[in-house]
């Protein structure tokens, strides 16, 4: 008769439930909601830094390379002429673009990545821009000959720069340009890149620029695919790629690190809060089983309390994050 009251009173003394203890303790759900809320927004916030990094990345190294290649020297020296020759009457090859590169840096969350700045003779400079869509949106063009230059506006943006502005080792011991150059312009493109114009005769032996005509990227590909590195170092987007991969490959192996020990670090956290929360429950506990309650339905209990908590952590924190 006695086990029998007991079941009664367990059915019909039923706890309170996880809205109810909530609501009567919004403290501790609202400090412990925010914890999982930080924790979510920031994996959040770390993966869109992540991305973002690796598609600046893209933008201003592979897409140079949709529609052109270059050839620079090797270990061996200047380019021979006949190596040079070879290329310019290559029948995939539809124009040569003779430059020089300087390079700058492109500031992200873990650090830097170069962004080029190609300088070329006048005569090649709208064939250059057209291609790849490059059209000037403030200031103007550089002059021939003297040290200006035309920067993407999303290069300028990222290092705070104006027109009007000077960049180079002369003004920021930590710039990669040599000298002093004056920012003339502001552009935008298909590619994160800058000009200027030389009024000197540029060398092929020096290296070059070469676009392909449509179509011909994998065939002028392979027939270079066999030049000795000692003679030249021929950039196609295949090589571009590879670069970019790999550059890509490490940065999202340190996401994952940092993703990884902030989830354990949010694991830890919570872990200790909860143990915290219910062993301050014990006589709450120690009360329902005294009126028959089971460890299994207080562990249920528990349970859909987590559950509820880490819920609604996870979709404030997607919704804040956003």
């Amino acid at each position: 008769m006695q086990t029998h009251n007991t079941k009664q009173k367990r059915y019909l003394i039923k706890p309170l439930s996880p809205l109810k203890y909530f609501g009567a303790n919004k403290k501790r759900t609202v400090g412990m909601t925010t914890a999982l809320s930080a924790g979510i927004i920031g994996i959040i916030v770390f993966q869109i830094i992540g991305f973002a990094v690796i598609q600046s990345t893209m933008l201003l190294y592979l897409n140079l390379f949709d529609n052109m290649s270059a050839i620079y020297p090797g270990p061996n020296g200047s380019l021979a002429q006949s190596l040079v020759e070879r290329i310019e009457t290559d029948e995939n090859v539809e124009r040569t673009v003779n430059a020089t590169v300087l390079n700058t840096n492109f500031y992200h969350f873990f650090g830097n990545i170069m962004t080029n700045i190609m300088v070329m003779e006048n005569k090649d400079v709208d064939y250059f821009l057209a291609k790849h869509n490059i059209k000037l949106i403030d200031g103007r063009m550089p002059q021939a000959g003297k040290n200006e230059i035309a920067l993407d506006y999303r290069a300028m943006k990222n290092r705070g720069f104006h027109v009007g502005d000077y960049i180079g080792k002369e003004v920021d011991i930590s710039e990669r340009i040599e000298g002093k150059y004056l920012i003339t312009g502001s552009l935008s493109g298909d590619v994160v890149c800058g000009f200027g114009i030389t009024d000197k005769p540029l060398l092929k032996t020096n290296g070059f620029l070469i676009f392909l005509k449509e179509g011909k990227r994998d065939r002028f590909n392979e027939s270079v695919k066999n030049i000795d590195k000692n003679d030249a170092h021929v950039i196609p987007r295949v090589t571009a790629l590879e670069e970019y991969n790999n550059t890509a490959s490490g940065l999202k192996n340190l996401y994952s690190i940092v993703t990884f020990a902030i989830l354990v670090v949010i694991s830890f956290a919570v872990a200790n809060t909860c143990y915290a929360q219910y062993f301050s429950r014990r006589n709450e506990f120690g009360m329902l089983m005294a009126i028959g309650y089971k460890r299994i339905d207080i562990l249920k209990r528990a349970a859909g309390e987590l559950v509820f908590i880490n819920v609604l952590a996870f979709v404030s924190g997607v919704v804040l994050s956003y």
